[in-house]
């Protein structure tokens, strides 16, 4: 995961990139999960993306593999 000159994070996984600024997914002092999920994928499989911000404000973003 980088971010972009906009301060948009750019996450990259197996050739799936989402571009998407951190206001999107997390109110104003927000910590935990966001409620913004991303989906991808075709009949072969499926995944989803889904972003936290810890206390200290780092954002981790993980891809969950559900086919």
């Amino acid at each position: 995961m980088t971010y972009d000159d906009e301060g948009r994070i750019n996450y990259e996984y197996e050739g799936w990139s989402v571009k998407i600024s951190p206001e999107q997914l997390f109110a104003e002092g927000q910590t935990g999960y966001s409620e913004a999920v991303n989906f991808s994928g075709d009949d072969t499989r499926m995944m989803a993306l889904q972003f936290s911000r810890d206390e200290n404000g780092v954002i981790t973003g993980r891809v969950i593999k559900l086919k």
